[in-house]
């Protein structure tokens, strides 16, 4: 028989460096989360109608209105209706179509 003793667990006043080493992964995560900046990034924030009219082969744009619609189907519907119904007595052909608006929301 030999007189070696079986091997004894570490002792317990070492084991305060795991909650140390987790805290310490977890500031630097924190940290590179807050303060390294992020790409902006560009998404539409809206859409506006574009009309033209046309006379055959000859189209000229007509004047952009100012106003910014928040849904697609809604400027689809509305430029549907400018195509449709056009200019009173006017015998040129009406384009319209959406356009999307890309910009910063946050801006």
């Amino acid at each position: 028989m030999s007189n070696t003793a079986a091997p004894s667990p570490p002792p317990v006043n070492d084991l305060w460096r795991i909650p140390a080493i987790a805290a310490i992964v977890g500031a630097i995560v924190l940290w590179v989360h807050l303060f390294i900046p992020k790409p902006a990034h560009a998404e539409t924030i809206g859409y506006r109608i574009e009309a033209e009219a046309c006379r055959g082969a000859v189209c000229r744009p007509l004047t952009a209105s100012s106003r910014i619609w928040g849904g697609l189907y809604a400027c689809q519907g509305r430029a549907a209706n400018i195509a449709r119904f056009g200019l009173p007595g006017d015998p040129r052909e009406i384009r319209a179509r959406c356009t999307a608006i890309a910009g910063m929301p946050s801006a």
